[in-house]
C-alpha cells in the first residue's frame, strides 16, 4: 500500500518540474536577453564585484595617465633615450621603495603610468607618423580584446584557473623558439611573421586571463583587496599587448603596400 505521504511529495516534486522554466537554445534569444546573459556575472560573490569595479575604474585611470605621458612627450618635451631609462629606472626604484616603506599608494602609481606613456611615446610617434591609423587600430583592437577575454575570464575563472600557468609556460617557451630561429636564421618571410604574431597574441590573451584570474582569486579567496596593485597588473598587460598590436598592424601595412607594389 502507498503512503499518501509520498504520494503527495511525489506529485508536488513532480509538478514543480513541470513548472520549471525551460531554458531557450541561444540562437532563438532576443540581442537584449544574450546581452543579459554576456554580463551575467553569478558565479561572482556581490563584493567582489565591487573591488573588480574598482580596479577597472582605477587601470582606465592609469591608461589616462599614460595617455598624458604620450601627449607631453609630443608636445612640451621629448627626452631621448638615455633620459627615459634614467626616468624609468628611478620612478621603478622609488615605486618599489614606497611599496616597501608605505604600501601602494596612488601617486607612484601615476607616476609610474606616465612614465610608462612617456617611454612609449617614441614607438607610438614612429607608426604616427608612417600613418596615424596605425595607432587607432591598435588602440581599438587591444580594447576590444582586453574586453573580450576579461569577460571570459569572469565566466570561466573557478574551472580554469589551474591549467593557464602549463599553458602560458608552453606558449612561451614555443615564442622563444620562434624568436631565436627568426634572430640567428632571418627568418623574415609574412607567412613566418603572421605565425609569430598569432603566437604572441594569444600569449599576451593568455596573460590577460591568467591574471584576471588570479585577481579574483586574491579577493575572494585570499582577501587581497590593494586596488592598486591589480590595476598595475591590468595595466601593463594592457599596454603589453597595445605594443605588439602597433606591430602587428605595422606589418600588417607594409605587407598591403608590397601586394600593391
Amino acid at each position: 500500500m502507498e503512503n499518501p505521504l509520498e504520494t503527495s511529495s511525489s506529485s508536488t516534486h513532480q509538478l514543480t518540474e513541470e513548472q520549471k522554466p525551460q531554458s531557450l537554445p541561444v540562437n532563438q534569444l532576443t540581442a537584449t536577453e544574450k546581452w543579459r546573459l554576456i554580463f551575467n556575472f553569478n558565479q561572482i560573490s556581490e563584493q567582489t564585484k565591487f573591488y573588480l569595479v574598482r580596479v577597472y575604474l582605477s587601470l582606465i585611470f592609469n591608461i589616462t595617465i599614460a595617455c598624458f605621458g604620450v601627449l607631453f612627450t609630443m608636445f612640451i618635451w621629448r627626452p631621448n633615450i638615455y633620459i627615459q631609462i634614467g626616468l624609468l629606472i628611478y620612478t621603478c626604484h622609488y615605486f618599489l621603495d614606497t611599496i616597501d616603506a608605505h604600501g601602494l599608494k596612488i601617486i607612484p602609481v601615476m607616476k609610474v603610468s606616465f612614465v610608462l606613456g612617456i617611454t612609449t611615446s617614441d614607438l607610438i610617434l614612429f607608426h604616427f607618423n608612417t600613418n596615424p591609423s596605425v595607432v587607432l587600430s591598435a588602440f581599438i583592437c587591444t580594447c576590444g580584446i582586453f574586453a573580450i577575454f576579461t569577460i571570459f575570464a569572469f565566466h570561466s575563472y573557478k574551472r580554469t584557473i589551474i591549467y593557464w600557468g602549463s599553458l602560458i609556460s608552453t606558449v612561451s617557451v614555443f615564442g622563444v623558439g620562434l624568436l631565436i630561429a627568426k634572430l640567428v636564421f632571418g627568418f623574415s618571410s609574412s607567412i613566418f611573421l603572421s605565425v609569430f604574431y598569432t603566437i604572441l597574441v594569444g600569449l599576451y590573451v593568455l596573460f590577460i586571463i591568467y591574471d584576471t584570474q588570479l585577481i579574483i582569486y586574491k579577493i575572494e579567496v585570499l582577501g587581497d583587496r590593494n586596488v592598486l596593485s591589480h590595476s598595475v597588473v591590468l595595466f601593463l598587460d594592457f599596454l603589453d599587448l597595445f605594443k605588439l598590436m602597433l606591430s602587428v598592424f605595422s606589418q600588417k601595412e607594409s605587407n598591403d603596400k608590397k601586394r600593391k607594389d
